[in-house]
């Protein structure tokens, strides 16, 4: 039997490397508001506001990415084990029907 579907797709390589962006932009965010709670000035206030919520906008987009291929990939590989399966039970001899 060949491994053909245990082989890495780039749709899973892609997506792994949005999700640790993801995850990477996730770690920023308590540092931001870490500035904007010790931060005194009133001045920066209005600047980290508007980087949390870039972090917060490019997290989602990054998850959202890397969840899409994750799913496009699994799907893609679920129809393949059908596919192969629906064929094994189409082609296989009447004998092995009338075992069970």
């Amino acid at each position: 039997m060949k491994l053909k579907l245990l082989r890495v797709d780039t749709k899973v390589i892609m997506g792994s490397f949005f999700l640790v962006l993801s995850s990477l932009l996730a770690l920023l965010l308590p540092l931001i508001l870490k500035g904007l709670i010790d931060g005194s000035s009133i001045e920066n206030i209005g600047s980290k506001v508007f980087q949390s919520f870039l972090i917060f906008i490019g997290q989602a987009l990054f998850s959202s990415i890397g969840y899409y291929l994750f799913s496009q990939s699994g799907e893609k590989k679920i129809a393949k084990i059908r596919k192969k399966v629906i064929e094994g039970l189409i082609y296989a001899e009447k004998s092995f029907f009338d075992k069970s």
